[in-house]
């Protein structure tokens, strides 16, 4: 289903901001 493509790709974008928030906590 393209729903499943789609959530994946959100969860992986989601993830990749969360390591760059963890990693630069300036960005806030």
């Amino acid at each position: 289903m393209q729903n499943k493509v789609v959530n994946e790709f959100i969860d992986g974008i989601i993830e990749a901001f969360g390591l760059l928030f963890s990693l630069d906590p300036e960005v806030w």
